[in-house]
């Protein structure tokens, strides 16, 4: 066919986002004027707009314009796209997004330094603090391809999370942690933890833990690390030189193997495999199935070793005790303090120092109030009214001092009726070991063979008791000296 029949060509992509119109060479000019192509378009079945009358307008003018010689192609309409929706999601709070967003979880010190041991892998949140806003779905626009058929959008999609009881979701979509905690994204849904469960161990890939509530660890505690939690804690695996500060009970049937190093707070109860080289105070009972060498621990309750000896160290006993063996063949010196009430005589001491602060606060108010009172009627308006204000600070400071008295007495009293003495040893109480009560010093030059038992009388006369022999003075076997009180 002869190039001056050549007809101009309008093609439409597939799914009609954009229409193309191409005109050949040697085209004939009454074919490639703006009438024909916009004739040419409603043929085809275009939206005729004007936009398209626009772009089909200048088409033809540049063909034209070139005499007809050259070829002209472009893309003359194109579709209106779907807007699609958006799809729900949370605007986390600035902290709580770094929290989770920081993969590697590096504390970062103010000086720019990084404590690899402070890592932030679990985004700890408090009562009532705001971890963000839900932002809810679009629905979106549908859009319309070149022919005017309707380009459906995609709807957006709502959030697959659901929000746990521990998670307040405002009317506007503002999410408020109802309780401490650590946030969770587990399976979809948001809620926050009150236990901590740690795959594997207390680690470089963990760093220090720092819990509100229980924590259970898969594996043990390296060296330095600390795990600090208001709950229950279960560790499983050893515990090496690190530090643990306990709200609840500690159940490390492993142990510690502190090595001198290693220091523990626990305020509930503690049932561990054995303890080395630990310094540490127990607010319950203890437990330890195996041996406790060469530590320095306060229990607050009773102790139990179960199969093992207390070798070495000191231990200071709340309660009863129970023991296979205290000390070694070798004369490993090794102390034992019972029939006192470590908690209570910590307290009596710290209200003892708080008494002191206020009082040193009374001479230099007093001395004031006295100055003023000197004024008498010629003191001024202001101060009379510090003198009044002096008069009620004292008052106040003598009403917490009072308080104070009480309480240290009310501990000194309870401290007195439920002091216990109980040294039960199954086997071997050997020779360099010290035992303390109140201000008695009781040192063991020779090795006595149990079963025995070390009690009180109504007296508070030590009396030991071996195997099914009767009982005797402490005196008799054992160097018992009074120092000072």
């Amino acid at each position: 066919m002869p190039a001056v029949e050549q007809l101009p060509l309008l093609r439409v992509s597939e799914g009609g986002r954009r229409a193309t119109l191409e005109i050949l060479a040697g085209t004939s000019a009454e074919v490639a004027q703006s009438d024909a192509l916009l004739g040419l378009a409603r043929e085809r079945g275009l939206v005729v707009d004007q936009k398209l009358a626009i772009a089909l307008r200048a088409a033809a003018e540049e063909f034209s314009a070139h005499g007809g010689t050259v070829a002209w192609s472009g893309v003359v309409c194109e579709c209106v796209p779907a807007q699609h929706g958006t799809d729900a999601c949370i605007a986390w709070h600035e902290r709580i997004a770094a929290g989770i967003a920081d993969a590697e979880g590096l504390h970062q010190e103010s000086d720019g330094s990084v404590d690899f041991r402070n890592r932030v892998r679990f985004t700890k949140v408090t009562a009532n603090e705001v971890l963000g806003r839900i932002l809810p779905l679009t629905e979106g626009v549908d859009g319309r391809d070149v022919c005017g058929r309707n380009i459906p959008a995609r709807r957006g999609k709502n959030l697959s999370d659901t929000v746990h009881s521990t998670v307040h979701a405002e009317a506007d979509g503002t999410l408020i942690a109802t309780c401490d905690g650590v946030l969770s994204l587990a399976k979809g849904a948001v809620s926050i933890l009150d236990e901590m469960d740690v795959k594997g161990s207390v680690d470089f890939s963990t760093g220090n833990i720092d819990f509100v509530g229980s924590v259970r660890i898969a594996e043990g505690v390296r060296d330095n690390f600390i795990v600090r939690a208001t709950g229950d804690v279960t560790i499983k695996g050893l515990i090496e030189a690190a530090t643990l500060l306990i709200g609840g009970d500690l159940h490390a049937p492993m142990g510690v193997a502190a090595r001198g190093n290693g220091a523990m707070l626990v305020d509930g109860s503690l049932d561990a495999g054995y303890l080395n080289g630990l310094r540490g105070r127990v607010r319950g009972d203890a437990i330890i199935r195996r041996e406790l060498v060469g530590c320095e621990l306060i229990v607050g309750g009773n102790v139990k070793i179960e199969r093992g000896a207390i070798l070495g160290g000191t231990l200071v006993c709340g309660g009863s005790l129970v023991a296979e063996s205290i000390g070694s063949e070798g004369g490993a010196r090794t102390t034992i303090a019972v029939g006192c009430r470590p908690m209570q005589a910590r307290r009596v001491a710290r209200i003892a120092t708080l008494s002191k602060e206020i009082a040193a606060k009374l001479p230099a108010i007093e001395d004031r109030a006295f100055q003023l009172q000197e004024l008498g009627a010629n003191a001024k308006a202001f101060e009379k009214e510090e003198c009044t204000e002096l008069a009620f600070e004292m008052a106040e400071i003598h009403r917490r001092m009072r308080a104070l008295e009480a309480k240290r007495r009310e501990l000194l009293l309870d401290m007195g009726l439920g002091r216990v003495v109980h040294v039960d040893v199954r086997k071997v109480l050997f020779r360099g070991t010290t035992l303390k009560v109140g201000t008695r010093e009781i040192r063991f030059d020779h090795t006595i063979k149990g079963p025995l038992v070390i009690v009180w009388d109504e007296a508070r006369e030590l009396y030991i008791r071996v195997d099914s022999a009767p009982a005797q003075p402490l005196r008799d076997v054992a160097i018992v000296r009074d120092l000072a009180a």
